[in-house]
């Protein structure tokens, strides 16, 4: 089967077509999106008040951009999936310091040294 085939039997086939039409009436309903306001909105200020102090930490925002988009990921997926906050926003926000870089930029050299080794 050519993958062109297989993106339209996904995609546009009557099964995929119903779903999308079940998600779009739950979601114009507004209950299912109010059900999660409070707990969106706490999710976002606590985004927010980290990355606060990450911008005003010597450029740690820089560094720590994409781990913080990862925990707001995980947390609003435990807040969907389980109706609870996993707490990965939770406490201050790790800030890197020269140490933090040298450590993680050491083990990143090794783990690249160890995979051309194994090719």
């Amino acid at each position: 089967m050519s993958f062109k085939i297989l993106i339209v039997t996904l995609f546009f086939s009557d099964e995929t077509k119903e779903i999308w039409s079940a998600i779009g009436t739950l979601l114009q309903d507004g209950t299912l999106l109010n059900n999660y306001d409070k707990v969106f909105d706490d999710i976002a200020g606590s985004l927010t008040r980290r990355l606060g102090e990450l911008r005003h930490l010597e450029n740690a925002l820089n560094d720590e951009i994409s781990t913080e988009l990862y925990r707001w990921a995980l947390e609003m997926l435990g807040a969907m999936l389980f109706g609870i906050r996993l707490g990965c926003l939770d406490g201050p926000a790790h800030v890197p310091t020269d140490e933090n870089r040298y450590c993680i930029s050491d083990i990143d050299s090794r783990v690249n040294c160890n995979r051309n080794q194994i090719q």
